[in-house]
């Protein structure tokens, strides 16, 4: 019981973060869960690359600068876990373990196999993660902090099914992701007569802006978003180079995370940008020649 007090304590300050109730209810089930399974100590940390066995050093072993031991016993290890604003570590490596972020975050983790993901965490949020290697990288202007209980026991972690939250995510997603469509867009020589026919037909009355159709993510019904159709007149040059007489408006959570992604994969980028005060605009190119533009709004989550 003593531990259990431990491990929640020193996890979450309740005066610095919203919903400490619920993060304290669930490390006290995630450490209760570790402590009655756990039999044998010792962290396993071979890792399969390619057809061999390569050793990874742990964390406190490879990048001491940014982790240091809160408390450990033969079950566990909790680890503090600090980075400065775009501080990179080293790669090392966890055993099956729960971590809690104490601050939002915006991460880059590389692998030893050269690939890498982009992910954003929220304060607050408890997220189960299995064991392997990686190296962080902190993308953000301020600092990034959080607690990390390791599992000392492989056996005991095989046999856990992590919980997940019904109201939010408990993973780290990786970034540059379609959220939506954010406008459906097409040319006409007879503009305004097409508009009118929207209009009396179906409802979708254009007053010179669009007409905004709004929505909400089925992953986060606390976000809105919008979509807008509008009809364009038929000499507009906004498509061009594409010939066709449409264009498709994207949603995207990370602008650059997605077109790094994408350049990677070979496909064809515009290398306009556009930034407006509602948000970044880029475009890119499907096979064949359909212009397509991506947004990423200025405050997606709101």
């Amino acid at each position: 019981m003593l531990l259990l007090t431990t491990l929640v304590g020193r996890s979450v300050n309740p005066r610095k973060a919203k919903g400490t109730g619920m993060i304290k209810l669930r490390l006290l089930f995630g450490v209760l869960a570790m402590c009655l399974c756990a039999g044998e100590s010792g962290y396993v940390q071979k890792v399969a690359k390619a057809d061999a066995q390569v050793q990874i050093p742990d964390a406190m072993t490879a990048d001491s600068k940014h982790y240091t031991v809160e408390f450990e016993n033969e079950y566990v290890r909790v680890l503090r876990i600090y980075y400065g604003p775009h501080e990179q570590g080293n790669m090392h490596n966890h055993p099956h373990s729960t971590t809690v972020f104490l601050t939002d975050g915006r991460l880059k983790m590389t692998f030893p196999d050269g690939k890498s993901m982009v992910g954003v965490v929220k304060k607050g949020q408890v997220v189960w993660e299995e064991a392997g290697p990686h190296q962080p990288e902190n993308l953000t202007e301020t600092p990034f902090e959080a607690v990390r209980i390791e599992l000392k026991n492989q056996n005991c972690a095989e046999g856990i099914a992590p919980v997940q939250s019904q109201k939010r995510k408990t993973t780290m997603r990786q970034q540059g992701r379609i959220l939506g469509i954010g406008g459906i867009f097409f040319k006409s020589a007879n503009q305004q007569q097409m508009q009118q026919w929207y209009a009396k037909h179906l409802g979708l009355a254009d007053s010179g802006h669009g007409v905004m159709l709004p929505w909400r993510e089925k992953d986060n019904p606390e976000s809105e978003q919008m979509t807008i159709w509008s009809i364009f007149p038929g000499n507009t040059r906004y498509f061009e180079p594409s010939p066709a007489s449409f264009m498709v408006n994207y949603i995207v959570d990370d602008l650059e995370a997605l077109l790094d992604r994408l350049a990677k994969e070979g496909v064809h980028i515009d290398p306009k940008r556009q930034d407006e005060s509602y948000g970044r605009f880029a475009w890119i190119y499907d096979p064949d020649g359909n212009k397509i533009e991506l947004w990423q709004p200025l405050n997606p989550n709101k």
